[in-house]
């Protein structure tokens, strides 16, 4: 199990050297604005019609005393359905970890994204809270990202760290 995740993480990470993407960490955030923490500079690119999924990844050790990676990935499924992860790793066992992925459409009226829907995640005592579902429903034909906040805790220290993936067209 362990060897399947390290697969999936290395898998991942090759995928995303191939695109673009922004993130950014902050250090010692209160928790109370920990999901406001958003980079608004850069914004994501609609991916053309073939490319079926985009990836937001980040090895934030640099910046970071507590987060080590975080990840957000949206993939077309088909059929109205897309597939999310989002993926936060501690460089040690922390108090808690909270991420909380947030899904957007493409408004084409407006040229801005929408916030559809949100999925908060938490988990104590870890060093790593992954969770990944899929998303029924959803209007084909139409482009679609999915932006996370992460958010690690041990003791008085937090941090925090924001992603986010460019848009995907979710067919029928």
């Amino acid at each position: 199990m362990k060897m399947r995740k390290v697969g999936v993480v290395i898998a991942a990470l090759l995928f995303v050297l191939s695109f673009s993407f922004v993130s950014y960490a902050y250090e010692d955030v209160p928790e109370s604005d920990w999901e406001v923490c958003f980079y608004y500079g850069e914004d994501s690119v609609l991916m053309p019609e073939n490319v079926i999924s985009s990836n937001s990844m980040e090895n934030v050790q640099p910046r970071g005393t507590l987060i080590s990676t975080a990840l957000t990935q949206i993939f077309n499924a088909g059929g109205g359905k897309i597939d999310v992860l989002i993926e936060t790793l501690a460089h040690v066992t922390v108090d808690e970890i909270r991420h909380k992925a947030y899904l957007d459409i493409w408004d084409e009226s407006d040229n801005s994204w929408i916030n559809v829907n949100d999925y908060l995640f938490v988990d104590t005592n870890t060093a790593s809270l992954t969770n990944s579902f899929t998303i029924s429903g959803a209007k084909t034909n139409r482009y679609y990202r999915l932006r996370g906040t992460h958010m690690v805790t041990k003791g008085n220290e937090s941090q925090s760290f924001s992603s986010q993936t460019n848009g995907v067209l979710i067919t029928k």
